[in-house]
């Protein structure tokens, strides 16, 4: 049988140095703090509880917002933590808050003030099902037909 001739390339000596790829790492936005604060004349924050107590208590603060205003006296892992164990056992510790979802927590200025003051939670008011007075007005009434 005869040998089928293959070409052969002599081999070239690879020169090239292969360099590890180099991973692009994404910057991972910084996140910011969520302050709702008002800016003063200075351009910083008001950081006085009883200046948003005065003004409206039922003003709505976020995490970030209640630590920056107690000044320091509670962190925002304290307040996570108490959240945590409120729910689980119905106690009242920290300040009262209001979770309107399950990443969105706010204060009132007057439960942070209360909190500072060392008092007890606000008791929920019940508010009772509206009732209405029968009156002509009010009755639904059904057409009458008249026959001549």
């Amino acid at each position: 049988m005869p040998k089928v001739k293959t070409k052969t390339k002599p081999k070239k000596p690879n020169n090239v140095v292969k360099l590890e790829k180099v991973k692009e790492e994404k910057e991972k936005p910084i996140k910011e703090k969520n302050f709702t604060l008002d800016y003063g004349d200075d351009g910083q924050f008001i950081k006085c509880l009883n200046y948003y107590y005065n003004i409206d208590p039922n003003r709505w603060f976020t995490t970030w917002d209640a630590t920056y205003l107690l000044n320091g006296a509670v962190s925002k892992s304290s307040l996570e933590k108490w959240r945590s164990e409120n729910k689980d056992d119905d106690g009242e510790r920290g300040p009262q808050c209001h979770q309107f979802s399950p990443k969105v927590v706010k204060y009132k200025a007057r439960w942070l003030v209360r909190f500072r003051e060392g008092l007890p939670w606000e008791k929920p008011v019940v508010e009772l099902p509206h009732h209405f007075a029968v009156t002509a007005s009010n009755i639904p009434q059904k057409k009458s037909q008249s026959i001549k």
